[in-house]
């Protein structure tokens, strides 16, 4: 596959109709970070990894760290898995630099601890840059960090998703704690055992991420989950009660799941990788459903009937 630059990258998308006037909204885009590579090459007259490399990875001494070049023979590089079809499997290929300022980096947790590290003094970045790229621009997201309350304490984050590959850093600015998790595999997980770890450094109580034992649920409550939900056009989810337990099916996977009750409203199905909420209001009537499968969330919406009642 022939590898792309960024300039190519960018006359990819280029010529897309704007989502919104700039300034008016905000959404996540790894095109925007695309250009901010650009920006860098254009700024400083140098290739984007060169630039990286000897104004940030070599200052810092952040030997396992910089872009991830497939023909690179490179020590001890991690293999990315994913799970589909009830089944783990080797990740596709990815030309990495075609991700140049979105995610085409490889690193390692004690690189990555240096950076953050660094991200307390001055060394690159003053502290009035670092307070304005730390402050919420339009809701929750700032320059390259979504900004939030977590435990109680102020959290300043940001996480990753490409072909087998997860991350996610937690910078706990008032208390001087960072969690960095970096996973070679689509686990459902990855940001749950953050939370666990960052709760039990500052001491807070936490969920376990897997109970290893199923909680019992009654099957009178089970059978109200019962029914098909809606989670994009022309496709569903259904759930069933089977010898007590809660099943899944889906429209390009008819063979049922089993679920391992997590709570009463909570269901982990691991042979399709697969964590599910199911959201009751105040009379108990199910609303919809939530669920994570690796690095992707959807929703799920009660089927309507011809009467306007919803099947479950």
């Amino acid at each position: 596959i022939k590898p792309w630059s960024i300039d190519e990258v960018i006359d990819w998308f280029k010529d897309e109709p704007l989502q919104f006037e700039p300034g008016e909204d905000w959404s996540y885009s790894n095109s925007g970070y695309v250009l901010a590579a650009k920006v860098i090459e254009v700024v400083s007259g140098q290739d984007y990894d060169d630039f990286l490399r000897q104004e940030i990875f070599e200052k810092l001494d952040m030997e396992d760290t910089g872009q991830d070049v497939f023909t690179t023979v490179l020590p001890h590089r991690a293999t990315g898995y994913g799970n589909a079809e009830r089944e783990i499997y080797n990740a596709p290929y990815r030309d990495m630099p075609f991700t140049s300022g979105a995610g085409s980096l490889y690193s390692t947790v004690l690189d990555l601890y240096k950076w953050d590290r660094t991200l307390y003094t001055d060394t690159l970045v003053s502290t009035e840059l670092l307070d304005r790229m730390m402050t919420p621009v339009k809701k929750d997201y700032a320059y390259g960090w979504f900004i939030r309350d977590e435990l109680g304490h102020k959290l300043v984050e940001h996480g990753g998703a490409i072909n087998g590959f997860l991350s996610q850093s937690q910078r706990f600015v008032d208390d001087d704690l960072v969690v960095i998790s970096l996973f070679n595999y689509e686990s459902t997980f990855w940001r749950t055992v953050n939370k666990g770890l960052a709760a039990m450094a500052l001491g807070e109580e936490y969920e376990p991420t897997l109970l290893t034992t199923s909680v019992d649920v009654e099957s009178d409550l089970l059978a109200t989950y019962a029914g098909t939900y809606e989670v994009m056009e022309d496709y569903f989810v259904t759930l069933a009660v089977k010898d007590g337990h809660l099943v899944v099916t889906a429209t390009d996977d008819p063979k049922p799941s089993l679920g391992l009750a997590q709570s009463e409203t909570k269901f982990f199905f691991p042979d399709i990788n697969l964590m599910m909420n199911v959201d009751v209001d105040e009379e108990g009537q199910v609303t919809g459903l939530r669920m994570l499968q690796g690095a992707h969330r959807a929703s799920g919406s009660p089927v309507q009937d011809t009467d306007g009642e919803s099947t479950p």
